[in-house]
């Protein structure tokens, strides 16, 4: 293109050719071509000449023109003519610096595995090392706090520890697990070491040492309440010889036949009545049906509210001055309960590890129920996570609500799982608790009356089901268990068919719900169930809650 101009690339480079050859050589090959149209090919080709540019052979040149014209048709296609790139002297600066640092790279890459030469090695195999390069450019940000640290560790006497942890690759989410368990194991190795008498114990031995300290932990925690009561008695006393007169008339009414309200006490005799009932323990409801809509309390501790209506939330908050909220905020599903923790300052309590199965750990963090702690040194003695499915299990629908709210196969199979679990025990902690989350109330009552039935005939039995909780769904949020059964209750008819109606479970809650009584047990969960997930039928399942049910039995 030095020699033509470039629009000589679309015109007929063949034909010029032709009409440029030797006489010699056109009367050798027979050349068809005329006079008049050599003659006009020649004189286009001279045409598009550049300015000044000197040819001594014509045929030459365009044999070499014809052969740049193909290799331009290889990269375009489309046709045109090469044409000079606008900010040309931006492109040669940019293509220096670019040489200037693959040159640099090759210095830098030539110790490694894969060597340099960038600039003789394939594009694509140069862009996928350059976007490997640049995936991994964190570490170098990353490279002098991580010499500091190993420098820190090397100075504590870690490097064994560091090297293990290299050795095995251990996966960056498994490390504070790791270190949690060394430090662990160097604390109780020093514990032994320390101390001959702990050394020569046994497991059983500091097993009990460890129930009689948490015994006597609890017992201290107990004892507080007596001082208080003592106290509160001394300022009642006082109260009530400061106001004789008063004293006198509030046990007049209180003696009297006439059923006085606790808001008409209050108003009346408002000191004597903070003085004997400083702490109040009441649920909404009650506070509606006995309080008028005043203040009755500087302070209320709301809990177990996840899942309260707007109107009994507000039943509380219009008797109150301040207001403490206890909640797991991932689980909340009450709307009004959900603004008003909004309004609150936060105070984040840790909860302490649990000894549930990890499967179960890890379905509830995927699920949306947050963070749950749990403690590599317990990892061992962690529970389980059982399904037990009862077959053939049908019932009669109830009247009220038209489902299979209960069925004696599965009630069999909870009553079957309490015994055994009481047969576990040789002697029964004094902390443990053992609580049956139903779906159903006709469920619990008859549950219930087939434990009372149980305890009667078996007197061991009976002193263990004082461990036994039958707690429903939806007053599941707020209580702690070491075990949980959670029965589901709903069954299918007789003819073999599972409505597709779950209750409480169908209510905004109900997911929420679910995720609670999961969540419950500090170590076991068995569930129960008549049905299992292929029996729910997706399109007539449109809430939360049974969707997230067949998701648990799936």
């Amino acid at each position: 293109l030095d020699v033509f101009q470039p629009e000589i690339f679309e015109r007929d480079i063949d034909s010029m050719i032709e009409a440029t050859k030797p006489k010699a050589q056109r009367k050798a090959e027979g050349s068809a071509m005329g006079f008049w149209e050599r003659r006009r090919h020649i004189k286009e080709a001279k045409g598009l000449l550049r300015v000044g540019a000197q040819v001594e052979d014509l045929h030459e040149a365009l044999k070499v023109v014809a052969r740049q014209s193909e290799q331009w048709r290889q990269f375009v296609p489309h046709g045109g003519w090469p044409v000079l790139p606008t900010k040309l002297d931006d492109i040669i600066t940019t293509l220096d610096a670019m040489v200037s640092d693959m040159t640099a790279l090759d210095t830098v890459l030539a110790t490694t595995p894969a060597g340099g030469n960038l600039g003789s090695t394939d594009f694509n195999t140069v862009e996928v090392r350059l976007k490997a390069l640049l995936d991994d450019r964190k570490a170098l940000d990353t490279l002098p706090e991580r010499c500091r640290l190993e420098h820190e560790f090397a100075g504590v006497g870690l490097n064994e520890l560091v090297e293990d942890l290299h050795t095995r690759q251990v996966s960056v989410p498994q490390i504070r697990g790791e270190v949690q368990l060394a430090w662990w194991t160097t604390v109780f190795e020093d514990i032994v070491r320390s101390s001959a008498i702990i050394s020569n114990q046994d497991g059983s031995a500091l097993q009990t040492a460890s129930d009689r300290f948490a015994q006597v932990d609890v017992e201290h925690v107990r004892s507080v309440g007596p001082m208080v009561s003592q106290e509160s008695m001394r300022r009642l006393c006082d109260m009530l010889f400061s106001h004789t007169q008063e004293a006198n008339q509030l046990h007049t009414v209180l003696a009297g036949r006439a059923h006085v309200s606790l808001s008409r006490i209050r108003r009346d005799y408002p000191e004597i009545l903070a003085a004997a009932k400083p702490i109040l323990v009441a649920t909404p409801g009650t506070l509606a049906a006995l309080t008028d809509p005043a203040v009755i309390a500087d302070v209320a501790i709301v809990d177990a509210c996840a899942h309260i209506p707007s109107i009994e939330l507000l039943s509380i908050l219009g008797r109150v001055r301040q207001v403490v909220v206890i909640a797991h905020c991932a689980t909340v599903t009450s709307e009004s309960v959900k603004q008003l923790i909004d309004l609150l300052p936060h105070v984040e309590v840790e909860s302490a590890p649990t000894r549930r199965d990890p499967r179960l750990t890890a379905f509830l963090e995927s699920e949306g129920y947050g963070s749950v702690r749990y403690d590599v040194a317990t990892e061992p003695a962690s529970g389980k996570v059982r399904f037990h499915s009862v077959e053939d299990a049908n019932g009669v629908p109830v009247m009220l609500s038209g489902l299979v709210e209960s069925s004696q196969q599965e009630i069999d199979k909870v009553v079957h799982l309490i015994t055994q679990r009481a047969s576990s025990f040789t002697v029964v902690p004094s902390s443990y608790v053992l609580t049956v989350v139903t779906l159903t109330d006709v469920f619990r009552t008859r549950l219930g009356a087939e434990l009372k039935s149980l305890a009667s005939k078996n007197k061991p039995m009976g002193r263990f089901l004082r461990h036994v909780r039958l707690v429903p769904l939806r007053d599941v949020a707020g209580c702690q268990a070491t075990d949980v059964i959670l029965s589901l209750c709903y069954a299918k008819t007789v003819h073999g068919r599972l409505l597709q109606q779950f209750g409480v479970v169908e209510h905004e809650g109900g997911r929420g719900m679910l995720l609670d009584a999961l969540a419950l047990a500090d170590r076991n969960l068995d569930i129960v169930s008549a049905f299992g997930s292929q029996d729910m039928e997706d399109e007539r399942l449109h809430q939360q809650g049974p969707r997230f049910l067949k998701t648990m039995l799936a």
